[in-house]
C-alpha cells in the first residue's frame, strides 16, 4: 500500500492536470515525486511572452515539509541583465 504523502501527492498532480492555473503546465518525469512546472510571464510585465520552468521535488515527509524547488529556466534574466549593460553603457557615455 503506498505511503499517505504518495497518495495526497497523485490527487493534487491529477487536480492541476486537469484544471491548471491559468500560464502553468506540469510535466510530471519518471517518478512521481519529481515535477517540471512551466510558467509563462505576466501579461502586461517585463515577463510578458517569457517563459519559466521550476522543477519541484517532493520527499517522504510532504505536505509537513516543502518541495526542494529549482530554477530549470530563467530567459528573461539574461535579456535583463544585456538591457542594463546596455543602458549602463549608455550612461557612461553621456
Amino acid at each position: 500500500m503506498a505511503a499517505a504523502w504518495k497518495k495526497r501527492l497523485q490527487k493534487e498532480l491529477c487536480e492541476l492536470q486537469k484544471k491548471p492555473p491559468n500560464g502553468m503546465k506540469i510535466h510530471r518525469e519518471s517518478n512521481l515525486t519529481k515535477w517540471i512546472i512551466e510558467l509563462d510571464g505576466a501579461q502586461g510585465t517585463l515577463y510578458e511572452n517569457e517563459k519559466f520552468q521550476l522543477q519541484f521535488k517532493f520527499g517522504s515527509r510532504y505536505p509537513f515539509d516543502s518541495p526542494e524547488v529549482r530554477t530549470v529556466l530563467f530567459r528573461v534574466f539574461i535579456l535583463f541583465l544585456h538591457n542594463m549593460e546596455w543602458k549602463s553603457h549608455d550612461m557612461v557615455n553621456i
